[in-house]
């Protein structure tokens, strides 16, 4: 393959891990992100990622010079796969300019890289079904004080799937070029049902943390924590399978036993609680109430869930 140039937009931490794996492989990289403080420090200091499990192939520090405030700009330097790392509900900010830019160029790629359901769809919206493809990311990790981003977890491989046929030789490429940069990653002709699996994982126990600030082992020990969360998972395998997406037959008992053995493992949604105030509700739970109105399934505890995180971010947001 010949080189690329990536764009990843968005340098918190999922987008930082991805950089640094892609700068660590020698590949071409511009780091887009608006916070100006952000990429001003990683200029300075680089991008460092501390592995100690390994997850992937152990810590390191590279340099990342080549930055920018846009993903405008980035484009303008002749990128051609742009990775969104954004929070999802960043998503449509981005619209307008990811229609100019694949506009001006027919041969960009974008890869959805957020968690929850449909963000693909936004993207598609802007720059077409035959230039997006959808990743499902299976890493996860924190930011420490001095900077550097710890890898938490690596539940491997990630996926990735085209939403067009004749994206599929791309979506294949670029899964080799993340597994040969340590991030090892394959190609999903059921990048769909791939999507549901992990937002379920990530709906039925996030929010329980996040209203609680419960760890994920914390929430599972706790006999009426893990009754909720067992209810909210209940609810939306049963609002997959009447949505068209059947997960596997004891899908239900992976759950429990993954969430059982995470440990003591903050969730994003949590994170997010404790520093901006801003969650992926609206991707996570709010979309599975929203595809069970749909098909007619009674969700009432995401329901439940979705109202109470709205409140507690507003409140947050409010700054009371």
């Amino acid at each position: 393959m010949k080189k690329n140039r990536f764009a990843v937009v968005g340098g918190g931490v999922v987008g930082s891990i991805l950089a640094a794996h892609l700068l660590r492989n020698n590949e071409e990289v511009i780091l887009a992100d608006s916070l100006k403080r952000r990429l001003d420090r990683i200029t300075e200091k680089g991008l460092s990622i501390l592995d100690p499990t390994p997850f992937t192939h152990g810590s390191f520090t590279v340099e990342a010079k080549k930055v920018c405030l846009s993903m405008r700009e980035a484009a303008q330097r002749g990128v051609e796969t742009i990775f969104i790392c954004v929070k999802a509900p960043a998503i449509q900010s981005l619209l307008a300019e990811l229609k100019g830019i694949c506009r001006r160029s027919r041969r960009v790629r974008v890869v959805s890289f957020q968690n929850g359901l449909d963000t693909e769809e936004l993207l598609a919206r802007a720059a077409g079904k035959k230039n997006i493809l959808r990743a499902v990311v299976n890493y996860a990790g924190r930011l420490n004080p001095a900077g550097a981003v710890e890898i938490t977890f690596f539940n491997k491989p990630n996926y990735i799937g085209a939403l067009e046929a004749g994206s599929i030789p791309y979506a294949r490429t670029i899964c080799k070029v993340l597994t040969r940069a340590g991030l090892d990653t394959v190609y999903s002709p059921d990048i769909k049902r791939r999507v549901w699996e992990k937002v379920v994982l990530n709906s039925i126990l996030s929010p329980v943390s996040a209203l609680t600030g419960m760890t994920m082992r914390q929430a599972m020990e706790c006999d009426s924590t893990r009754e909720i969360v067992m209810e909210l998972a209940r609810e939306a395998i049963e609002v997959a399978g009447r949505s068209g997406v059947r997960l596997h037959g004891k899908f239900l008992d992976f759950c429990v036993s993954y969430l059982t053995e995470a440990g003591h493992h903050k969730p994003s949604m949590l994170v997010d609680v404790e520093t901006t105030g801003r969650t992926e509700i609206e991707f996570l739970n709010g979309k599975i109430c929203e595809y069970g109105d749909k098909n007619k399934v009674p969700v009432p505890f995401h329901k439940t869930v979705s109202a109470l995180i709205k409140g507690l971010e507003k409140r947050l947001q409010k700054g009371d």
